[in-house]
């Protein structure tokens, strides 16, 4: 088959507005010469990332589609590189367009496979990806840690994504053909990530389709949340509701608190010098990316667990306000302790599970 002039492969990197930008080109892309993968998505992380990983038995989306037995992700694969290619080949179009975030997580291998693949149909492929300032990275990938993965713990390790994922691209396709772009929604035209990515690329200017809410929640939630996947031992198993469980905790904790959740500068340091040599590669692949980080006068941020503790037990009247205290087995001895907090969380959790099932 002739080959398409550009495949454009977006990477992320995580929480740089993904979700707009899917949604948005899975809708239509305005330039006619532009078309999104073949894929029955908008997020194509799942697909793609699979198609290209070798570590299949680690990769989250395969589990939930409960793809362990070999024949199945065999076929599964095998679909899915039909379903793109069969796309190359029907499309007019001479521009193919790709995203998932998951791809930044990708090995080397992957990316050389990636690129492999891509060769075969495309006269050129460019790398494209939005880089967010460190401060409001570790924040933010935290955040979605406590909300949704269980995580009660500091450990930078969890929330910190090395910023050399991007260099294997530059290994791969070369540092010319990858574009980071500094992640500064003040600064997109119109406010819209969308139009910033079509000028950038010098496609035929489209806004998003539907602006994605912010999904954050208060440092009061968050501290809420941490404090009860900290008492790890006093949790309820919900099992496979546990996922829905999780949801609705968030949703239930959401009124709760208006303040933004934040780290301190100083455990901000201790991050950027844990990974000294990844940031300062950063530095100087993205001139002035990390321009806020450097420059946030705010302090009134978390510095360690025990800080987070403290904080959530101020919620405590606020928890009492979502429970149904009839059905408190236990007293509120010390009211003011970190573990009343956990033990209201996981009645609320209980009290929401069975609502969501008695529906």
């Amino acid at each position: 088959m002739v080959r398409q002039d550009l495949c454009i492969v977006h990477i992320g990197m995580p929480k740089t507005g993904s979700t707009t930008l899917q949604e948005s080109f899975f809708s239509g892309i305005a330039d006619p010469r532009v078309a999104y993968g073949s894929l029955p998505h908008p997020n194509q992380s799942g697909w793609l990332y699979s198609l290209f990983t070798k570590q299949h038995q680690d990769y989250h989306f395969l589990h939930g589609l409960n793809l362990s037995d070999p024949k199945d992700l065999n076929d599964f694969i095998y679909e899915t590189r039909k379903s793109l290619v069969g796309g190359f080949s029907r499309k007019k179009n001479s521009i193919e367009l790709l995203s998932g975030e998951d791809l930044f997580h990708l090995d080397i291998a992957g990316i050389q496979g990636l690129r492999i693949f891509l060769d075969e149909y495309f006269e050129k492929t460019l790398i494209v990806a939005y880089v967010r300032p460190l401060k409001s990275f570790i924040e933010s990938a935290f955040q979605q840690l406590v909300k949704y993965h269980g995580c009660g713990s500091f450990s930078f390790n969890g929330f910190y994504h090395p910023f050399k994922n991007f260099k294997r691209y530059d290994d791969v396709f070369g540092a010319e053909n990858v574009l980071l772009w500094r992640f500064r929604p003040a600064t997109f035209p119109e406010g819209d990530i969308v139009l910033d990515f079509c000028n950038r690329l010098q496609l035929q200017p489209m806004r998003a389709k539907n602006k994605i809410v912010n999904e954050a929640i208060s440092r009061e939630a968050v501290s809420i949340l941490f404090c009860y996947h900290y008492h790890q031992n006093g949790k309820t198993d919900f099992g496979p509701h546990q996922a829905k469980v999780n949801h609705l905790l968030v949703e239930a904790l959401r009124g709760i608190g208006r303040e933004k959740f934040r780290f301190s500068r100083a455990l901000v340091r201790r991050v950027i010098e844990e990974f000294r040599d990844d940031y300062e590669w950063m530095l100087q692949r993205l001139e002035g990316f990390d321009r806020e980080t450097e420059t946030d006068e705010a302090d009134d941020g978390f510095g360690s667990a025990e800080e987070l503790l403290d904080y959530s037990t101020g919620c405590i009247g606020d928890l009492l306000g979502l429970v149904d205290t009839r059905e408190m087995n236990f007293a509120l001895v010390n009211q003011n302790h970190p573990q009343t907090v956990a033990r209201l969380v996981d009645l609320l959790a209980v009290q929401l599970h069975k609502k969501s099932i008695s529906r």
